[in-house]
């Protein structure tokens, strides 16, 4: 596997070195991560993420004002994070993927690499 992080690194794991038979096929791979730092994939999430979680305080914020204890503060943390997980990780994520994969495939086709030598 590779990632990216949201200032931009890419990091791949030695499985993936391994599991690249090819230069091409790891081209393809990092193109990918690549197209994800052109696309701004991080910082739209981060955007939204915190959108949400700013929308949501206010409610949580209230709730707490009149149950004020511990366990409210946790159950409103663990509802922030999963709505946060249906309205941003689970319609974009797979969306964002595909994005990534396109991008990633056409940057790597003009970096004159083999895209067909791409892992399924």
């Amino acid at each position: 596997n590779a990632f990216v992080l949201p200032s931009g690194n890419i990091f791949v794991y030695t499985g993936m070195l391994e599991a690249c038979e090819t230069e091409d096929e790891l081209a393809t791979v990092l193109s990918h991560e690549v197209a994800h730092v052109v696309l701004g994939h991080v910082e739209e999430k981060l955007t939204l993420t915190s959108f949400i979680q700013l929308v949501l305080l206010v409610p949580m914020a209230v709730l707490w004002a009149f149950l004020p204890n511990d366990g409210i503060a946790l159950v409103a943390n663990w509802f922030m994070d999963q709505v946060v997980d249906i309205m941003v990780e689970l319609p974009f994520s797979r969306d964002m993927e595909m994005e990534a994969d396109r991008v990633g495939l056409i940057m790597a086709a003009k970096a004159c690499y083999d895209v067909r030598e791409a892992p399924a």
